[in-house]
């Protein structure tokens, strides 16, 4: 690492491995999910880095709680500016954002989804409640149709039977609201 040459004690180049161990991994985390780009995220935790060798020997004379915060209240503020000097540099150019691209089809096939689910949401909170809950079991939490089973006190094949029969109505009332 280049930046233990910048240090001079043995007890500076300690700490300073010491908090990059132990922030390293989490400040990129923190940065590329901000930024949505890795290579910037990488650059900002360069900065950081670089920043804390700059200044370790008033690390040294903080405890280990205060460090912490002064090592993530640098990166936060290195990763704001580096997200204000990207952001300045798209309006200049005009390169367009996310909110951009999305097209008025893409709009509407989001709203014409979000009726189908209240739809099906609706159906499903009519149906018997044990019916409901393998449902939920079988689609949410990905259990086996065997574990669902001795939850319920019955067998793998009774609740296969019954996942089927819940697809075909759901199927059905949908078909037959179509023909309406």
């Amino acid at each position: 690492m280049l930046f233990l040459l910048m240090l001079d004690t043995e007890e500076e180049k300690i700490l300073f491995q010491t908090l990059y161990d132990k922030h390293a991994a989490r400040m990129l985390f923190y940065a590329q999910r901000r930024l949505k780009d890795h290579g910037a995220a990488e650059e900002v935790v360069q900065d950081v880095f670089f920043k804390i060798a700059a200044n370790i020997r008033i690390l040294l004379d903080m405890d280990e709680p205060s460090r912490d915060y002064y090592c993530f209240t640098i990166l936060r503020r290195h990763t704001i500016n580096r997200w204000k000097k990207d952001t300045a540099y798209r309006e200049r150019i005009g390169k367009p954002t996310k909110e951009d691209r999305i097209s008025p089809e893409d709009i509407e096939r989001k709203a014409i989804l979000s009726e189908e689910v209240k739809r099906v949401a609706g159906y499903v909170a009519s149906m018997p409640e044990i019916d409901r809950q393998i449902l939920y079991y079988a689609l949410f939490t990905r259990l086996t149709n065997r574990q669902i089973a001795r939850l319920f006190d019955t067998t793998a094949n009774g609740v296969r039977s019954r996942l089927k029969r819940m697809r075909g109505k759901i199927r059905n009332y949908f078909q037959g609201e179509r023909k309406k």
